[in-house]
């Protein structure tokens, strides 16, 4: 059977997750949501690893 999509793209051996994502959204949060004021849209595409990490500083 061949590989699906999301087994080939979600896969974490051939796309293992990085310290980039955290960087980049603490980066955002530090740029854009230092005041805790704002909303955040999820548009659900990917792995869910940035919203994971934003969830925890907006």
């Amino acid at each position: 059977m061949e590989d699906s999509y999301t087994q080939v793209h979600y896969n974490e051996d051939i796309r293992p997750y990085s310290k980039y994502a955290r960087k980049f959204c603490e980066h955002l949060a530090d740029k854009y949501y230092k005041s805790c004021s704002g909303k955040l849209l999820d548009v659900c595409c990917g792995r869910g690893e940035h919203i994971e990490i934003l969830i925890t500083r907006v």
